[in-house]
């Protein structure tokens, strides 16, 4: 009996558990050289064989360009969101209007304001939790995108509310884990952030792909890392620091316009021998949250693709899902042949 024509649910082949007795981890299955993966099918944004960097970044961008209006769109949402959200906590955070040290003409030092200290710090590390839950929310729901265009289907807006809509509630858990863990990690000890970055850098895929709960993400996230932790760490983030170059420099040109328009100048008590972290005025963090948006735009959806991609390359080197991935692809194009013409 020919199968329905179409995707098979999440959690089935080929993005579900590989069946007992498949040639599991390793290399490709013996005969099957490298030279002709050059010759893998590629209905998506890459090609279907295990993936190397050129080819990860690459089709990070052609899922972009093969959605413009549904990932940027999304992007463009979340990316405003966190911006505002971002913006508003700085210039909350920020209202106080006496120096950090204040000095005498000696030099010495007189008064020392701890809470004004606290308060900028606390803006700053609320501002990189937005982002961090934001971006990883949006990973999430871009993975339901990638993961159905590597095999060339389209998601429609419809298509992926009702994917997502039994999944939201441990997507944003696992957000949530995700941010507050990584950057906790940083705080306290740097080698435990960078470590918990690289071993949980599939968990949202994971979640999403496999609908999986939130520790069994984080579980399969380390076993898929395990192994190649510093290629997959090294990946994400050379992508992560090609965007934040990107930003800092559109973002650095919506700082100087700030400056310009509001006359803001946060070092204007230096010359008196102070500390300041001056109060953030309004106008300047609208302007500088225009263009830290405009850039989220398109820097997220690059993330996000890369990470779904290196888990959708981990699986097809360690499971050899390449070989479901390709007789799914094979399938739905004899399918389609077999059409009669003029069906859609």
């Amino acid at each position: 009996m020919t199968p329905p024509y179409g995707q098979p649910p999440y959690g089935q082949p080929p993005y579900g558990q590989p069946p007992y007795g498949q040639p599991p981890y390793g290399q490709p299955p013996y005969g099957q050289p490298d030279y002709y993966w050059q010759f893998a099918p590629k209905p998506g944004p890459v090609p279907l064989r295990p993936l190397n960097l050129g080819s990860i970044f690459a089709g990070s961008i052609a899922v972009i360009r093969r959605n413009p209006r549904l990932v940027l769109g999304l992007s463009a949402l979340f990316a405003t969101i966190s911006a505002a959200a971002s913006g508003t906590l700085s210039v909350l955070l920020t209202r106080h209007q006496q120096p950090f040290i204040v000095r005498s003409g000696a030099g010495t030092v007189d008064t020392v304001h701890w809470d004004v200290f606290v308060s900028s710090e606390g803006a700053t590390l609320a501002t990189t939790l937005i982002a961090d839950f934001v971006t990883t929310v949006l990973a999430g729901v871009l993975a339901v995108v990638i993961s159905q265009d590597v095999l060339g289907n389209r998601v429609s807006l419809a298509e992926l509310r009702r994917r997502l809509r039994p999944k939201v509630v441990r997507l944003i858990i696992l957000a949530l884990l995700l941010s507050v863990g990584t950057t906790a990690g940083l705080l306290l000890c740097i080698a435990p952030g960078i470590w918990l970055w690289g071993i949980w850098a599939l968990a949202v895929p994971a979640l999403i792909v496999e609908d999986r709960g939130v520790l069994a993400a984080l579980g399969r996230s380390r076993q898929l890392v395990s192994g190649d932790f510093w290629r997959v760490w090294g990946i994400r983030a050379l992508a992560y620091l090609c965007t934040a170059i990107a930003a800092g420099i559109v973002g650095f040109a919506f700082v100087l316009l700030g400056l310009a328009v509001t006359g803001y100048s946060p070092f204007a008590d230096l010359g008196n021998g102070n500390t300041t972290f001056g109060s953030i005025p309004v106008g300047f963090a609208v302007i500088t949250g225009v263009g830290s948006a405009i850039m989220a735009t398109f820097t997220l959806p690059f993330n996000a693709g890369v990470d779904v991609l290196l888990y959708v390359d981990q699986r097809m080197r360690k499971e050899n899902m390449h070989v479901a991935l390709q007789q799914a692809y094979s399938a739905q194009h004899q399918q389609r042949s077999n059409r009669p013409t003029g069906q859609p």
